[in-house]
């Protein structure tokens, strides 16, 4: 009998795309804590294709699967520890193109290989309610392989430590200036990836062709700053990062020429006013990036 709390899903980075790396040792094998209900969704999805004809009166007559899409999502959680291979996974480009990686699930009744798994977005938002920042990984696939015996793992291949929390940003955040009073900060990256589809029933590559990162911040509306900035479209410096006591510090530096796209006023009779802004992060020419992370 299924049950959720019996799952348990790993990530090996691949040398070469679409090829399960069976030399690989830490920190290139990581397992994610898989928190919640319904945490991992990849799976290998036929594309149905419907053919209607004459003889059978316009009634559906044959279907055509053959062709599959690999794709879904990972939620799993913010941790200091994990935080450079996660950015790395969805951020770092060799020669154009994003690492790839063996995601190996367990889904507690079904072993499942996805091979050439690259990361299309990652998003972790933290809110003074919640305090800990959740994570999801979206991932786009290569194709569904043999599955291998995944066997439960050790407590000690997961984090240690608590996720990081959203008072780990205080004094942290950088908006033109230091920001304080915001009851949610969060970032969302999306990869643009092209899976081209060829002669195979899978896809043959999947090509980087581009990425936007975006900032969440829900902030106390005691300023009219952000607003002007809106309007007038001003340039931005901006930094964002979640500092661990005698830990890691993790930081994503948006930095000069970052926009706010949006500016959604909160205004309750009965409680403090809020202001929810969307910053977007453009190319900046001095950086020759549009943004960076470091984990130290």
């Amino acid at each position: 009998m299924a049950w959720g709390a019996q799952q348990w899903v790993r990530l090996t980075k691949e040398a070469t795309f679409g090829t399960f790396d069976a030399s690989a040792t830490a920190p290139n094998i990581n397992w994610l804590r898989l928190p919640g209900n319904n945490a991992c969704t990849i799976r290998a999805t036929p594309q149905r294709q419907i053919i209607r004809s004459a003889d059978g009166g316009n009634r559906k007559r044959q279907v055509v699967a053959n062709r599959k899409v690999v794709a879904g999502n990972i939620s799993t959680l913010f941790y200091p520890t994990q935080a450079a291979k996660m950015f790395e996974a969805a951020m770092t480009l060799t020669s154009n193109a994003l690492p790839s990686y063996t995601v190996d699930y367990w889904d507690t009744v079904s072993e499942h290989r996805f091979l050439g798994c690259t990361v299309q977005s990652l998003a972790a938002t933290g809110t003074a309610t919640q305090d800990y920042l959740p994570m999801t990984i979206g991932f786009m696939g290569q194709k569904q392989d043999t599955p291998v015996t995944l066997t439960e793992p050790a407590t000690t291949v997961f984090p240690a430590e608590t996720p990081y929390q959203h008072y780990e940003s205080k004094g942290l955040l950088s908006i033109g200036g230091v920001i304080t009073k915001y009851s949610s900060l969060g970032f969302s990256l999306k990869n643009v990836l092209d899976g081209t589809w060829d002669e195979d029933q899978w896809v043959t590559a999947i090509v980087y062709c581009g990425r936007d990162m975006e900032l969440d911040v829900k902030l106390q509306y005691i300023s009219s700053t952000l607003r002007a900035a809106l309007e007038a479209q001003t340039a931005l410096t901006i930094t964002s990062a979640w500092a661990r006591t005698a830990g890691l510090t993790t930081t994503i530096d948006l930095k000069t020429k970052s926009y706010v796209a949006s500016v959604a006023d909160d205004l309750p009779l009965n409680n403090a006013g809020y202001q929810t802004v969307k910053i977007e992060a453009f190319y900046d020419q001095a950086a020759t990036t549009d943004f960076a992370f470091t984990v130290a």
